[in-house]
């Protein structure tokens, strides 16, 4: 069974309390279109200002479940080969317990599992297979593909993205229309990650 979004959230949140030397949990500047808070764990060890970041970002797309949850799970993975010196392995790739002391100490990893916590809810009360956001669009339709609502290259052609609201892949009224994207633009732009 996969998480709730109150369940993810209550995940992020217990992480950030329990273990506070090693998770900050933040909220995006935003608010989701259905008015949910967005949040990203920090995931770090050891001291330092100028250190290397990774954003790891899941919940795009709705329907894609696997991904908040599979989040959640590399932060309690994570947390348990450093904190018991435990090795991880992954699909035959093994991660030593050095390694992964060697990353939490020298970079921060930051973790958002879910962008799209509407349409995640929406997936899991309503319709399966329900891909974008929540935004009621004009004529009646709902959602916005976010993966399509980013700046870069915003309406470049119609067959990557569509201006029509009925799609699946409508990118929205404008770059940056929506505010699940606005809010991880200026989360990026907060930590100096590149968003283009």
């Amino acid at each position: 069974m996969y998480r709730t979004i109150a369940q993810i959230d209550s995940a992020t949140s217990i992480l950030a309390a329990w273990f506070p030397a090693i998770f900050t949990r933040v909220q995006l500047p935003n608010a989701s279109v259905e008015g949910r808070p967005v949040f990203a764990l920090r995931m770090r060890a050891g001291g330092g200002a100028a250190r290397r970041a990774v954003l790891i970002v899941g919940g795009t797309h709705a329907r894609e479940l696997m991904n908040p949850d599979a989040i959640i799970e590399l932060a309690i993975d994570l947390l348990l080969s450093y904190s018991n010196g435990t090795n991880i392995t992954y699909g035959g790739k093994t991660f030593t317990a050095d390694d992964v002391k060697l990353i939490l100490e020298a970079m921060d990893i930051w973790l958002l599992p879910c962008v799209n916590p509407d349409g995640r809810h929406h997936v899991m009360t309503v319709d399966d297979m329900w891909r974008k956001n929540r935004r009621a669009n004009a004529g009646g339709s709902f959602g916005v593909d976010l993966n399509r609502n980013w700046p870069e290259k915003w309406g470049f052609d119609n067959s990557g993205s569509s201006p029509t609201a009925t799609s699946e892949t409508y990118r929205g009224t404008g770059p940056a229309s929506e505010p699940e994207i606005a809010a991880m633009i200026a989360f990026c732009n907060q930590r100096g990650f590149s968003t283009s």
